[in-house]
């Protein structure tokens, strides 16, 4: 069971700065540094190579009391153990030399010539600095009222400044980087130069204008005991204005006296020492350097610690100070309790400073270690929540059921073996547990082509992070920079799973579906990651994966972005994972029905029942009323055969768009067919009835034509959805249903067509009803034409057509007709035109045009033949019609003018008669013999022969008369 650290004497082993531990408590916790990085030196050494501390301390200790000055860098990033070094060099130069250590905390006004003067001989150590406050603060006043009134400037700014003086006297003594003015002090103006007013005040305060008289001074003082001194500065970046003293002196290689042992950053190094010809700013100073040795990357990573073993010794130190605890004696702990070495080594990779990586001993014992002992729950609890010094855990293990403290237990102390983590049972029981289960792990990434182009050699790192970081948003909202791999594991589950673009039936397995698909983001699906620093997209739907969806879950994804594994390996429940991702695809569905509701004026269900349903009324030419079974049924005739498609408009000018528009609609049956589909049926062959009927019952074909109609395609043309077979886009599809609406909302022929619809199935029962008769009289009216001495040639005989299906055709019309009343307006003039157009080419009504022409045109040649004659009046009232009875007058009239033919005029039998009976007076006996032999008794007889047996008697007549003639009376 665990028990907190006293926290006295954690305080006591625990200390910021190395000199703030005891003598004694120092030794014990001190680790040797066996890697200090030579980057630069003077003294034979080779650059690049790594040394010990004692050869450090070897080489400061080769110097005689009076040679000339040596400057030693100690760089390294903050807490990477200058101060430590330096604390260890002072306590092993004491017995050779005379260690001058200027601690951060003497960083200061005084703090400096304190440490000189407690070297120097009463004498010798001049003023003294320990000044009280307040006279500190009448000197800047007065001395700062004698610049203004002495160079005629900045009087009045003195003045501003009088009640901020005390802040400014208590800034002097505190060690800064560098001396800043106190924030809410009034700006100075330019010409006055404020802060070397300052500074000059401050050295007429203590009466120094220079350390190099002190500094020469403590030299002399020091080799006439026999001694060097050594000034160890465990951070130049802290000195005050009496920095620049001090370095001119140790600098000049020419002065005697001095070893310099002075520590940096890089940071510092960075910015003050590598800018050339600055040398207010010490940029010459390389060149004067007897060595250069690095305690650290710039990373943060320091170089002695780069050892497991010697990172546990460090530690082990430390907590080899402390009173013992029953629990730590377990082997497992390695004497690091309550610490074990697997956790420590975590620890370390964890250490962070201000965001970014920076592993240094003193993040790790002051700001991770210390805290976490003195705290009544273990540090594996503690250390497991955020931590200003931590990197947010990055569990890798499947958590979600698991208490966070037993989480902690886990991830700290569990060691990896077989796919799973184990917590040994000797530490599990010195927390209070009995034994902790294995708890299976992710899967380990092995690089994946899917995501890096090629196989990553070893992405563990990167995941790591991004699994560190996908934890921070999802517990706290933190921001999550590498969401991008979410996305893509995510985008892959789906794509394995199931695919949210198509808009589609949620139990959709059809092959002949074709659905609408959103495209918007190219190949990549939309993804959205609220709170993470991800960018909403503003006009068009996106999947919308909140923090708040299952943590498992997210882990998985992005561990399977990854992972060149298949999905069945890297998710634990596919079950729950699926019907998470169901969850969020229909609401993303839902997102994008409703953002196409909004551009179409309908659902998307409504529209695409109403393309549908207006393909098939354009198609069948059929009403297709959805409250009766015939329309339903109609609609749901998928299979048409050639035949069994209809056409409505001919490609005249006055019908161009409706004409073109209703070939493409008829062009794209099977495209509408694909969306029906996907949207009303299960599979191929099995339909949803209940949203099938429901569609039926709200449907209005009249309020969908009149929305078609206003429908704006220019709002559509930047709406990021296509059909996923045909590529066709949302503005293609519906193009030419709009085009074709908004034509037939301004169609205003519709009463000519009925009457035309009208006409022609009448002209069709006529043919039905009397293909004989006319028949018979086409062929007389041809044999009396040919009688005549005129050729016309009468239409094929009606056996050419004559099919049982051209009665149930009219039928149908008729019952069409009847019902056309009951139909929308709108659908009517489809019907109308539909049927109008299919009668009239059919091969019933082909003939009896053919018929018509042939009538035409016999009445047409007898009354160029017989111009006097009047025609029958005829007895039907449209054009188009043929009635029998027109033909059989007609085969009359020609019969008649036939018979008139046959026969002498009636003034040639008449003049003929008269002159028979006169030359009959004189000649009775001759006249008669010849009217004997034809059959004549009396002249008036001529007038009933035929014109070829009269032109015989003429003959013979006049050849009688011409015989008398030549007699003799």
């Amino acid at each position: 069971m665990w028990i907190p650290f006293d926290p006295a004497d954690v305080a006591q082993v625990f200390t910021t700065e190395s000199r703030q531990k005891h003598e004694r408590i120092f030794t014990l916790t001190h680790t040797s540094m066996n890697r200090i990085l030579v980057s630069h030196n003077r003294v034979g050494l080779s650059n690049g190579q790594f040394v010990g501390e004692h050869a450090v301390l070897d080489l400061i200790q080769q110097s005689a009391p009076l040679d000339s000055n040596r400057v030693w860098f100690i760089v390294g990033e903050t807490g990477s153990g200058k101060s430590e070094l330096c604390q260890w060099l002072e306590y092993q130069l004491r017995e050779r030399h005379l260690p001058l250590h200027i601690s951060r905390r003497q960083a200061n006004l005084t703090g400096i010539l304190d440490v000189l003067h407690t070297h120097l001989p009463s004498g010798l150590q001049g003023q003294t600095t320990d000044l009280p406050q307040d006279v500190l603060t009448d000197h800047l006043r007065l001395h700062l009222m004698l610049r203004a009134h002495r160079e005629g400037r900045g009087l009045g700014y003195v003045e501003q400044l009088l009640p901020f003086l005390p802040d400014l006297a208590r800034r002097l003594y505190q060690p800064l980087a560098s001396f800043e003015l106190p924030p809410h002090l009034p700006p100075a103006p330019a010409d006055v130069p404020f802060t070397a007013w300052l500074f000059s005040a401050v050295r007429e305060v203590l009466g120094l204008q220079s350390l190099e008289p002190t500094l020469r001074a403590l030299a002399e003082h020091t080799a006439q005991l026999g001694k060097r001194p050594v000034l160890l500065l465990e951070d130049i970046t802290t000195l005050g204005f009496l920095r620049d003293d001090l370095l001119d002196y140790i600098f000049d290689l020419s002065a005697p006296g001095f070893d310099a042992v002075i520590g940096l950053t890089s940071g510092f190094e960075d910015t003050h020492l590598h800018r050339d010809g600055d040398l207010s700013e010490m940029a010459y100073v390389r060149d004067r350097l007897s060595a250069r040795f690095q305690l650290s990357h710039k990373s943060g990573e320091t170089f002695f610690l780069n050892q497991p073993q010697d990172l546990h010794d460090l530690v082990r130190r430390y907590l080899g100070c402390l009173p013992a605890q029953s629990g730590g004696s377990s082997p497992a702990f390695s004497g690091l309790y309550p610490f074990s070495p697997t956790m420590l080594d975590r620890l370390y990779t964890h250490l962070v400073e201000s965001g970014n990586p920076r592993q240094t001993p003193r993040n790790l014992l002051d700001a991770v270690i210390k805290p976490s002992l003195c705290l009544n729950e273990p540090p594996h609890v503690t250390l497991f929540r955020a931590h200003p010094y931590l990197r947010t855990p990055s569990v890798t293990f499947y958590h979600q059921d698991i208490p966070p403290e037993l989480q902690g237990l886990l991830y700290w102390h569990g060691e990896v073996r077989d796919g799973s983590v184990h917590v040994p049972d000797d530490v599990a029981q010195a927390f209070g547990y009995d034994s902790v289960p294995p708890v299976p792990c992710f899967p380990n990434p092995t690089g994946s082509t899917w995501l890096f182009g090629k196989t990553a050699d070893d992405p563990t790192d990167l995941w790591k992070e991004a699994i560190r970081e996908l934890q921070a948003w999802q517990s706290a909202g933190a921001p999550f920079p590498k969401r991008q791999y979410l996305k893509r594991g995510i985008e892959r589950l789906l794509r394995a799973l199931l695919d949210p673009r198509p808009i589609q039936h949620p139990r959709l397995n059809a092959l002949s579906a074709d659905p609408l698909e959103y495209t918007r983001g190219g190949d990549h699906l939309p993804i959205y990651l609220p709170e993470s620093g991800d960018v909403r997209p503003e006009h068009w739907p996106s999947l919308h994966f909140p923090r708040t969806l299952p943590p498992q879950l997210l882990e998985e994804c992005l561990t399977y972005a990854f992972s060149a594994n298949r999905h069945v390996e890297c998710f634990a429940d596919l079950g729950h994972t699926r019907q998470v991702l169901e969850d969020v695809v229909s609401d993303f569905r839902s997102d994008v029905r409703d953002q196409i509701g909004r551009l179409t004026g309908q659902s998307w269900s409504r529209m695409v029942f109403g393309l549908w349903w207006l393909c098939q009324h354009v198609c069948q030419g059929h009403p297709l009323q959805m409250n009766g079974g015939d329309g339903k049924r109609a609609l749901l005739q998928y299979d048409l055969a050639p035949k069994e498609l209809r056409t409505a408009w001919s490609d005249e000018r006055r019908h161009r768009v409706l004409h073109r528009t209703h070939q493409e609609l008829r062009a794209n049956r099977d495209h509408y067919r694909g969306l029906f589909v996907s949207l009303f049926h299960h599979r191929d062959d099995l339909m949803d009835p209940v949203l099938y009927e429901q569609e039926c019952r709200q449907f209005d074909p009249s309020l969908f034509m009149d929305t078609l109609a206003t429908l704006s395609l220019s709002r559509l043309s930047a709406a990021p959805y296509r059909q996923r077979g045909s590529k066709l886009s949302l503005t293609q599809l519906l193009q030419p249903a709009v085009e074709y609406a908004a034509a037939l909302k301004a169609y205003v022929l519709q009463d000519e067509d009925r009457l035309q619809w009208t006409a022609v199935e009448r002209s069709l029962e006529h043919a039905i009803q009397q293909a004989d008769e006319l028949d018979l009289a086409c062929r007389r009216i041809e044999r009396l034409a040919h009688q005549a001495g005129w050729t016309i040639t009468a239409p094929p005989t009606s056996h050419t057509w004559r099919s049982g299906e051209w009665a149930g055709v009219l039928r149908q019309s008729q019952q069409a007709s009847r019902d056309f009343k009951n139909h929308p307006p709108i659908v009517q003039i489809t019907v109308a035109r539909t049927w109008r157009e299919r009668l009239e080419q059919i091969e019933p009504i082909q003939w009896m045009n053919a018929v018509k022409v042939f009538r035409d045109s016999a009445e047409r040649i007898h009354q160029e033949r017989h111009p006097v004659e009047q025609l029958p009046t005829r007895q039907t009232h449209h054009s188009s019609d043929v009635h029998l009875n027109d033909l059989e007058d007609l085969a009359s009239t020609l019969a008649a003018s036939a018979a008139a033919a046959d026969t002498l005029p009636q003034h040639v039998a008449e003049q003929t008669a008269r002159s028979i009976r006169r030359l009959q007076a004189t000649q009775t006996q001759s006249i008669e013999a010849v009217l004997g032999r034809h059959g004549i008794h009396a002249p008036v007889q001529m007038a009933r022969q035929s014109r070829e047996t009269s032109l015989v008697l003429l003959s013979d007549l006049l050849e009688c008369t011409v015989d008398l003639m030549d007699c003799p009376p």
